[in-house]
């Protein structure tokens, strides 16, 4: 497994081994897009967000390169990018190079990831992840 340099705010939830769907660089909001079944387990797949989306969402604990493992947080308090204004308590959805924006026109409630702990401040925020 790759190295670790990036720790959360607060970790409630699971760290997992994943794959590198493409470069990702640690802290970056990531989606799961494809797994393989492996021995009684499963490596998923993962790629920086694009957008918002329904799908599984980490961040990943390291940068790696496409194809190599990368471990990955599911669940917990995270400092994430923050594309555009958040306030504190705001719902919040995945957005380009895995970051977080606020829960706005053109994105439903399916597509909420968690909820910001603090507001944007210097293009970035408290996000605590799957509390909906």
């Amino acid at each position: 497994m790759a190295g670790q340099d990036y720790v959360p705010l607060y970790l409630a939830g699971t760290q997992a081994s994943c794959i590198a769907g493409a470069a990702i660089t640690q802290g970056q909001l990531v989606v799961i897009t494809g797994g393989t079944l492996v021995g009684g387990g499963v490596n998923p797949t993962v790629v920086p967000t694009s957008a918002a989306t329904s799908a599984q969402v980490g961040v990943a604990a390291a940068s790696a390169a496409s194809g190599a493992p990368v471990s990955v947080y599911f669940g917990g308090v995270h400092l994430l990018a923050a594309a555009g204004a958040i306030n504190a308590g705001d719902p919040v959805v995945a957005a380009a190079n895995g970051a977080v924006a606020d829960l706005g026109d053109g994105t439903t409630y399916d597509q909420v990831i968690g909820h910001a702990w603090s507001a944007a401040a210097n293009g970035q925020v408290a996000v605590r992840l799957g509390e909906f």
